[in-house]
């Protein structure tokens, strides 16, 4: 059994921790964030999904066979992946399970003869795997807020590596939002355009005037589909982040209060054992006493 003081002193330290977390949790912070997220998700969800059918539609009748960025290499000697991960920790296993996953996909590609060079959005990622000897190129400040300029940037050096013919694939992994309890790691496709839209559409119907002309069109929305579908996968992480991270800070404070409760008990119990010792070393000593004289 602990003494009096490292009783209190544990006391303390926990009461200091629930404080802390109680403050994230009861004062909006981790809500209110995770708030703006959805909202920022949300927002952008109808947009990704029109532009996603139809590109899906003109895949489906094969024209999007000639645009430069939906057209597959007949073999893939490297491939980018792109992780997405918060910048901050305290948000439980959401980067590490991620990590996890990356690592295994990297290791089956490598094993099969091709070359991943990795990026990094988020500095946990980063840190994830430079410790295991792996880093590559990293875009600071995005995942705070991620805003549509930052996925335009990010899409543009992934758009000129695939153009010049540096890589022959871009895969993105991040956490897929699906509530506020359930995050799923995933690894998606990118780039080729064509491999990451569904499959099973109604094709696109003839007779639509397209200005300036089909090519054109075609072009300008394979063009934005990237930086969309960049941009979706920013928010899908944020608001995945401020989710897991809202739910760690409650465990921990309700954590604290069972620590608090059973720590109080074992305290008051040693101090209670420390007044009957000292009782009995004063009726040892007064029946002494007596003995003497």
């Amino acid at each position: 059994m602990l003494a009096l003081k490292e009783y209190r002193n544990k006391l303390q330290a926990l009461r200091n921790t629930r404080k802390m977390t109680k403050t994230m949790t009861i004062r909006m912070i981790a809500v209110n964030k995770l708030h703006h997220a959805q909202v920022a998700r949300d927002s952008a969800l109808p947009y990704r999904q029109k532009l996603i059918g139809m590109l899906s539609r003109a895949e489906a009748r094969g024209e999007l066979a000639a645009m430069p960025l939906a057209k597959t290499r007949a073999a893939v000697r490297a491939a980018r992946l792109v992780m997405l991960t918060s910048d901050r920790s305290l948000c439980e296993g959401f980067n590490n399970n991620l990590g996890k996953r990356a690592l295994h996909w990297v290791a089956e590609r490598q094993a099969a003869g091709q070359a991943v060079k990795l990026s990094f959005c988020g500095k946990r990622g980063l840190l994830f795997f430079r410790s295991r000897g792996l880093t590559g190129a990293s875009y600071d400040r995005i995942m705070t807020r991620p805003a549509f300029a930052d996925a335009r940037r990010v899409a543009a050096d992934l758009k000129q590596e695939f153009l010049s013919g540096a890589i022959d694939e871009v895969f993105l992994a991040y956490n897929r939002f699906h509530s506020v309890m359930t995050q799923t790691p995933v690894i998606e496709g990118l780039l080729p355009v064509g491999t990451a839209l569904p499959a099973d559409v109604e094709p696109w119907r003839r007779g639509y005037l397209l200005e300036p002309d089909a090519r054109a069109v075609m072009t300008a929305l394979v063009e934005r589909y990237v930086e969309v579908m960049l941009h979706g996968v920013l928010l899908d992480s944020a608001a995945g982040e401020h989710a897991t991270r809202m739910l760690a800070m409650e465990n921990v404070t309700h954590n604290a209060d069972a620590s608090i409760r059973s720590c109080s008990l074992l305290m008051n119990r040693a101090r209670q054992a420390a007044i009957t010792r000292e009782t009995l070393e004063i009726i040892a000593g007064a029946e002494a006493l007596k003995t003497t004289a």
